[in-house]
């Protein structure tokens, strides 16, 4: 599987990703199934997640769907790019 390295990656609602995110803010309005570590995620209503999370902060609305580990985190992320947004199906990222 691949990994995606940005500071901001969104999600949308009709986008789906698999595989591992690397992000300084992760925000899940779709589907994402595999491994984040970032500093803050933050997970909508109609978002869907499968995997482990590791994070600084955290913000799930009511609705959202999780399977998911939590792993609290206390470093700074640091990534490479600037911002990514998956608007449709992306098996590996």
């Amino acid at each position: 599987e691949g990994e995606l390295n940005a500071s901001e990656i969104v999600i949308e609602k009709e986008g789906m990703a698999k595989g591992s995110i690397f992000a300084e803010h992760l925000i899940i309005i779709g589907k994402f199934e595999g491994e984040v570590s970032a500093n803050k995620i933050t997970i909508a209503s109609t978002g869907s997640v499968k995997g482990d999370l590791s994070y600084s902060r955290v913000t799930i609305d009511d609705g959202a769907l999780l399977d998911v580990n939590f792993h609290k985190i206390f470093e700074k992320f640091q990534n490479v790019r600037k911002s990514v947004y998956i608007k449709k199906k992306i098996k590996n990222v």
